[in-house]
């Protein structure tokens, strides 16, 4: 399985996954001349407990070899987002780590069945489900080098039957295009998409406070033509716990509409 790493997904498409060990290589400019490295560690799938202790050890050797805490910080990221994905999809698995004295090379990999074509299990007809779960470390020692998490899940249905594309080579949804055109004096209305979403996300960890916020939003979406579409939304917005400005639990009900030309 090919772990998704920090910075290779767009926030509202779907990465495409191989079935292949993934395979990350850094460079720093603390290398020293230094013997050739090997070192894995093992990974239990489902086991929430001990999740991210495989990130951890590499962290901690890289420490003890002296290496620069930014660029730790880097591989750490990598390491721990493609473990979870371990622990939660691919069932028991490896982080090993190669040090040699140009290059590191983090490699995931996992025991799981995997899924040949992942853009096809999240679409069935005219049906499409997506999400994302996201985990930033920040680097800012005078606030407790905070981490901050969040998630989305977007789900449509296309009331007139299209069903959304995905290119495989680009790793994205392509824009819809309708079976019939806007043409209401021949009975075609072009294709209406109903879609829901449920967001989150956390801003608060060691000294800061920036709050929680929950979004949930209903949509329809009109496609008059591949390239052009109506929009309507409805979110409902829930913030809590945030310092400044100070919001202790506050809501907001906002529509939304939208006139969109693709060039």
């Amino acid at each position: 399985m090919q772990a998704i790493l920090p910075g290779l997904t767009e926030t509202d498409n779907l990465p495409f996954i191989n079935a292949r060990p993934a395979r990350t290589t850094a460079q720093s400019d603390n290398f020293e001349l230094m013997s050739l490295l090997k070192k894995s560690f093992h990974i239990k799938g489902r086991d929430f407990i001990r999740a991210g202790e495989a990130s951890i050890n590499v962290q901690n050797l890289l420490k003890s070899m002296g290496f620069d805490s930014r660029f730790i910080r880097r591989i750490a990221i990598c390491g721990y987002e493609s473990e979870m994905n371990v622990v939660m999809h691919g069932g028991d698995g490896s982080l090993s780590i190669e040090v040699d004295t140009d290059r590191l090379i983090l490699e995931i990999s996992d025991d799981g069945p995997g899924i040949e074509d992942i853009e096809l299990a999240m679409q069935s007809g005219p049906f499409s489900l997506q999400g994302e779960l996201f985990h930033t470390f920040t680097d800012a020692d005078e606030e407790g080098d905070p981490h901050f998490w969040g998630f989305y899940l977007y789900g449509s249905f296309f009331l007139t039957g299209e069903s959304r594309r995905y290119n495989i080579a680009r790793a994205t949804f392509t824009p819809e295009e309708p079976q019939h055109g806007f043409r209401p004096r021949k009975g075609r209305w072009g294709a209406w998409e109903v879609a829901f979403r449920y967001s989150y996300i956390d801003l608060n960890d060691e000294r800061i406070k920036g709050g929680k916020e929950r979004n949930i939003t209903v949509g329809l979406n009109i496609y008059l033509h591949r390239k052009v579409r109506l929009m309507f939304n409805y979110v409902n917005a829930r913030v809590e716990d945030r310092a400044e400005p100070k919001i202790h639990d506050a809501s907001a009900d906002i529509f939304q509409t939208r006139f969109q030309i693709t060039f």
